[in-house]
């Protein structure tokens, strides 16, 4: 039989549990604007039931709050972290194409275009008066003008891969340190509900810290209740309320429970590319474990970050080997993708990559019908022959987008071919003093001095217009201090104003120079490229920022703090703390009249 007190015990519940829901309504507003506030709600269940030895059964004794929790749906998490990858992926793409772009169009009457709009008109200046040192000396600054705007073109550029360098770093440095959070924060919430409560602040500044991580890269998260050794009397397992708590990104562990692991940028001691620029960092994990910085898996800023800095266009040296020399310690590739020397953009020594196995080279020489000849930087053993004979070979790393280094590669082609046939004619001719002419455009060596193109055998030792660069284009210093040593005709017997060279360098913007295009339309083809590139990676963007904010939506109408609803449970919840209230009320009265006015 149940006590007869038991209404005030059931009365009492009542208060107790919509207090409770009460003050988790009234945090609920508290936090209506609080960034990560996940709405919580009080759980209510029937309390356990009293047996009264009676026909009527067992007597209920109330309702008791057994938990406080979160309102989530992890489906909801899953597809706004995996938008959240894609859009920042998108988003540094077009901010960095964005200044490629800007960089290379034609504003304020500066650019290539322009340029060499300017040589021409020189041209006819001298054409008109060609003993003229003014107008020698105009048209030798027209054509310094030309190389001056593709110096500025590279020296931009390579600040556009400088600033994506840094920012490779910074991005590894906020995942160390979301690393670092996310564990504390597993050991404070493992802490809490370890007792059977919940860590609700907690989880909202874990997820938080996800959300931010989901944006830098590609990020999995799974959750797993932790098993005790013992069970229940009917042989379920009983689990502890602890919970195991993993973080992956590109498929690694970056965090569990309370260990996490750190990333490193470690500057690259070779050049992928010909025209890298020093100390770009490769990523590797502290604890020894390869990252894979080529898998198009990695998400977000930092997949966005390492095609721009390194996307080739998948165009860096491919081949297979045909030859290992362990006398010469020499490696040859045959059918090489690239075979003209004016797309030739491997760096002069750098990494070579065997089917996955990385070496370094020293030096390279071409052999013609696409064969190249590499002499290795250590000594190679029978071992490494038998590994990499016959395998498939790349010099650098692969990156399937155009970046950096795709657009720096095309300047050079365009200066190696435009020099070479601005040479061609120039040292046809005899200057102002009856020599033979010089060359009209040469390219400065890094260490001092200018290349003479000398050389007939392609190497990385030789002196051949592999050599030549947009960043180091160049007018010979004697042409800019002497104008007399331009050539403008053949044979200055036959008479300067003959100028038969002047027409043939009119004729270069209209042939076909720059791998069968014009000057024009070859700069006009890699604008159109780099604007199709910048607009695809805004309208990506932009479609990825539109779904990601009806993901938000979704995301809030479940989790979110709802100013309308949150009114009403006020009103519902104070209307049922009252009736507890007078539950307990009126039975004072009854307890009253039966212990005062009862007899015995």
């Amino acid at each position: 039989m149940s006590s007869t007190f038991l209404g005030l015990t059931i009365g009492y519940s009542g208060l107790s549990a919509y207090q409770a829901s009460l003050h988790t309504t009234g945090n609920n507003i508290a936090n209506l604007r609080t960034e990560g506030y996940t709405r919580q709600q009080v759980t209510r269940v029937t309390s356990e039931s009293l047996r009264a030895f009676a026909k009527y059964g067992t007597v209920g004794t109330g309702v008791t709050a057994v938990a406080i929790e979160q309102i989530r749906d992890t489906y909801y998490d899953y597809k706004y972290w995996d938008n959240c990858e894609r859009r920042g992926e998108h988003y540094t793409k077009n901010y960095y194409m964005t200044q490629i772009e800007k960089y290379i169009e034609e504003e304020n009457q500066k650019g290539i275009t322009t340029a060499l709009s300017k040589f021409d008109n020189a041209l006819e200046d001298v054409l008109k008066t060609p003993e003229d040192e003014a107008a020698r000396n105009g048209m030798v600054h027209a054509a310094k003008s030309i190389a001056d705007t593709l110096n500025q073109l590279a020296a931009n550029w390579e600040d556009v891969q400088e600033d994506c360098n840094e920012e490779i770093k910074g991005r590894v440095d906020e995942i160390n340190s979301i690393a670092q959070q996310l564990s504390v924060l597993n050991k404070q919430i493992a802490m809490v509900e370890v007792t059977g409560e919940k860590a609700n602040e907690l989880r909202d500044s874990r997820n938080l810290l996800i959300d931010e991580l989901s944006s830098i890269c590609d990020v999995e998260v799974e959750e797993k209740a932790v098993p005790s050794n013992m069970k229940d009397a009917y042989g379920n397992i009983i689990y502890t309320g602890q919970t195991t708590y993993y973080v992956k990104i590109d498929g690694q562990m970056l965090v569990k429970d309370y260990n996490y692991n750190t990333l490193e940028c470690v500057p690259r001691e070779v050049k992928n590319n010909q025209c890298d620029i020093e100390g770009l960092y490769d990523i590797y994990w502290k604890n020894g474990q390869d990252f894979n910085m080529k898998s198009t898996s990695v998400g977000g800023y930092l997949q966005g970050l390492i095609a721009m800095r390194d996307g080739n266009n998948a165009e860096n040296l491919h081949g297979k080997v045909s030859d290992v020399d362990l006398v010469s310690n020499t490696v040859t590739l045959s059918g090489a993708n690239i075979t003209d020397i004016t797309k030739m953009n491997l760096p002069e020594n750098g990494k070579i990559v065997f089917n996955g196995r990385e070496f370094t080279y020293d030096s390279f020489e071409y052999l013609g019908n696409g064969e190249y000849r590499f002499t290795m930087a250590r000594q190679l053993t029978a071992f490494d022959s038998q590994g990499i004979q016959g395998k498939n070979a790349e010099v650098g790393n692969t990156v399937d987008y155009c970046g950096v280094p795709y657009y720096m590669a095309k300047i050079n082609e365009f200066v190696r071919c435009y020099a070479k046939a601005a040479n061609d004619i120039h040292t046809q001719g005899q200057d102002l003093y009856g020599n033979k002419a010089g060359f009209l455009y040469t390219s400065k060596i890094p260490t001092g001095g200018e290349y003479t193109f000398a050389d007939t055998a392609i190497a990385s030792d030789t002196d051949t217009y592999y050599k030549m660069t947009a960043k180091y284009f160049k007018v010979p210093d004697e042409l800019l201090n002497d104008p007399k040593k331009l050539a403008t005709t053949t044979n200055i017997e036959d008479g300067v104003a003959k100028g038969d060279l002047l027409k043939l360098f009119k004729n270069m913007k209209d042939e076909l120079i720059i791998n069968k295009s014009t000057p024009a339309q070859f700069f006009e083809a890699l604008l159109s490229d780099i604007s199709v590139a910048t607009q695809s990676a805004k309208t990506n963007m932009d479609n990825y920022s539109n779904i990601g904010q009806t993901i938000t939506n979704q995301r809030l109408s479940i989790s979110g703090v709802d100013e309308d609803e949150e009114g009403m449970d006020l009103m519902r919840f104070q209307h049922a703390y009252n009736l507890s209230s007078k539950v307990i009320s009126v039975l004072t009265e009854v307890y009253d009249k039966l212990i005062l006015d009862t007899g015995v």
